[in-house]
């Protein structure tokens, strides 16, 4: 490195100045000793000229093309530090070309496959923020995030509130292990009733949200019965059935769709959960009018 660090303290902001130093120093070492050479051998100075002019504009036409091809010979080095500077400004895995086998193409093929490795961890990292571990599903994080995501017309439709029926006193009586099957049994029997781009979040303990994008009340309602029946057949805990209360909230129109609204759409699952809860679980509860359309199952 001592030779890299002695030449950047003369052009520490060119790689190809520094490359270019060495070469013409390289070529002119020797061309310097034979001008010298004639000058001292040469009995008459009007003799040399000639091949003196000749030498020189040789050396400079040689010069200005070692230093263009120098330039363009290196571009591969800037295109792999450019690749990269743009990459962690976030711009995305670079295309870089991977044909090249000598060291400067084994460069561009290691930032490419470094800038690809990084980002597969960063998404999968980020995709493991945002799942609930036990059940697979969204955590709040990513529930909020997708719904971020969303665009305003895809904002209005349904929110699902699930909750397990006597939960704790599942946990309480079989134990934890048992406790943690049934969520997962939960989860995958509501993923199995919604779309695959339907958001599903576990907000924590036993509760599920479930946001049902362009959903009118009909197919919310329907949907919500679906999971209700599917739970209450398929998850059972020592042939004891497993049944879960659903609170049901319609966004209708986009205009539903700023934070503000959401905000109540989401209230307004919950207070319809706790209406079905009280009303004796095992059903869905719809929210919205002096007289909600309740389903027992």
């Amino acid at each position: 490195m001592w030779l890299y660090q002695t030449l950047d303290q003369l052009c520490p902001n060119s790689f190809t100045a520094k490359v270019f130093i060495l070469a013409f120093v390289g070529t002119h070492v020797p061309l310097v000793a034979a001008i010298v050479f004639s000058l001292l051998t040469i009995e008459s100075l009007e003799q040399a000229t000639p091949m003196l002019l000749v030498l020189l504009f040789a050396t400079l036409a040689g010069a200005i093309g070692t230093l263009a091809g120098l330039r363009a010979l290196l571009m591969p080095i800037k295109v792999a530090s450019k690749a990269a500077a743009a990459y962690e400004a976030g711009k995305g895995v670079p295309e870089l070309p991977t044909e090249f086998k000598d060291e400067a193409g084994q460069l561009l093929l290691s930032v490419r496959r470094l800038t690809e490795r990084a980002e597969r961890r960063l998404r999968a990292a980020a995709e493991e923020a945002s799942k609930d571990p036990l059940t697979g599903v969204l955590n709040r994080r990513g529930f909020n995030a997708m719904l971020d995501n969303l665009q305003p017309r895809e904002r209005s439709g349904a929110v699902l509130s699930v909750d397990i029926d006597h939960f704790k006193e599942i946990n309480d009586e079989y134990g934890h292990q048992v406790g943690d099957n049934v969520l997962k049994d939960v989860a995958n029997a509501i993923v199995e009733c919604v779309r695959s781009a339907d958001p599903v979040g576990r907000f924590g303990g036993d509760e599920f949200v479930i946001f049902l994008s362009g959903a009118t009340q009909t197919v919310a309602m329907n949907k919500a019965r679906a999971i209700r029946s599917m739970i209450d057949t398929d998850v059972r805990v020592a042939e004891t059935n497993v049944t879960v209360s659903i609170g049901l909230a319609i966004a209708n129109t986009p205009e539903n769709s700023s934070e503000s609204r959401t905000d109540e759409v989401f209230s307004a699952s919950d207070k319809a959960l706790y209406q079905a809860k009280s009303n004796g679980r095992n059903q869905v509860h719809l929210f919205g009018g002096p007289e909600p359309i309740i389903d027992h199952g």
